[in-house]
């Protein structure tokens, strides 16, 4: 799926393990080193930028709720 910020800023999203890692079916977690401790990954999208994302991505209520206001574009497909 196209993920696309149409709007003004850089829109940022942290992909809680617990969400978007179950919607995925495996886990996404960035492991920090050097003590190996993981951290949820996060989504940033510049204004005007397109990203090829996983579907699980719409399973995290704050990019949910910023397709629904319209502040981000989510179409299937590739570009």
């Amino acid at each position: 799926m196209i993920l696309a910020n149409i709007t003004d800023g850089r829109k940022t999203f942290v992909l809680a393990h617990a969400v978007y890692c179950s919607a995925l079916g495996r886990c996404a977690c960035l492991r920090a080193l050097p003590r190996g401790r993981t951290r949820a990954a996060v989504l940033s999208l510049d204004e005007g930028e397109e990203l090829r994302v996983a579907r699980a991505v719409l399973s995290v209520p704050a990019v949910a709720r910023a397709v629904a206001r319209g502040r981000l574009r989510a179409e299937e497909g590739l570009r």
